[in-house]
């Protein structure tokens, strides 16, 4: 099975091959608010997530990726995660304001074609223009 790329795809390639130092794409691996957790409306929103899409979208770095964690560290039954992450509250957004904060921003047209969210293959191979064969 292989994978074609579109054109797109084949100048993202080159972007990052052969950009020198006037490009750099990071990737945040793991990232969770910490401490603040998404429980408390506007004041989680402007104390971590606010910032934190300032980064990704605004900031001095080419972010490519990132993923959040959308856990409740406060809530767990076993014992090394109770007792080490207790403190940092719980950072899952569904239902919450923070959420809703957080998928408009997902939906922003300054950010359109920017987020793409856990999908089947196919459909992400649609997205960004490759098939498969």
């Amino acid at each position: 099975m292989g994978v074609k790329g579109s054109k797109q795809v084949e100048l993202f390639v080159e972007d990052v091959t052969e950009s020198g130092s006037n490009f750099v794409a990071l990737m945040v691996g793991e990232s969770t608010p910490r401490g603040s957790g998404a429980q408390n409306g506007t004041d989680s929103w402007n104390k971590w997530f606010a910032p934190y899409f300032t980064m990704l979208n605004d900031g001095d770095y080419n972010y490519q990726s990132f993923n959040y964690i959308n856990w409740d560290w406060s809530n767990s039954s076993e014992p090394y995660y109770r007792d080490s992450w207790k403190t940092w509250g719980n950072a899952q957004i569904q239902g919450t304001e923070v959420g809703a904060q957080y998928i408009a921003n997902m939906q922003h047209p300054h950010h359109q074609y920017k987020y793409l969210h856990a999908q089947p293959r196919d459909e992400i191979f649609k997205i960004i223009g490759c098939h498969v064969e």
